[in-house]
């Protein structure tokens, strides 16, 4: 007789399935479809709450945003078309 088995990590136990025993299968298929479907709804909400790391402002970005404001403040900023008009661009 052969006997399959699979570990069950929700009861954190081992299942033993007859083969030949066709409802013992589709019980434990049954299972496993519905583990798989717990999983990809769980996948499912960490992507929807996922945060995209470039959209996180590091001390480093907004010590340099502050010295932006700083500069606009004080009038230090030059535009692009100034610039290229300098240029002769």
């Amino acid at each position: 007789m052969i006997i399959w088995w699979f570990r069950d990590e929700a009861c954190r136990c081992v299942t033993f399935i007859n083969p030949h025993n066709t409802t013992s299968i589709m019980n434990s298929e049954k299972t496993i479809l519905q583990k798989l479907e717990k999983i990809e709804k769980e996948i499912e909400d960490i992507r929807d709450h996922m945060v995209d790391i470039d959209s996180i402002m590091t001390e480093e970005d907004y010590l340099a945003l502050l010295e932006y404001r700083k500069e606009k403040e004080a009038g230090k900023l030059v535009s692009h078309e100034q610039i290229r008009k300098e240029l002769g661009i």
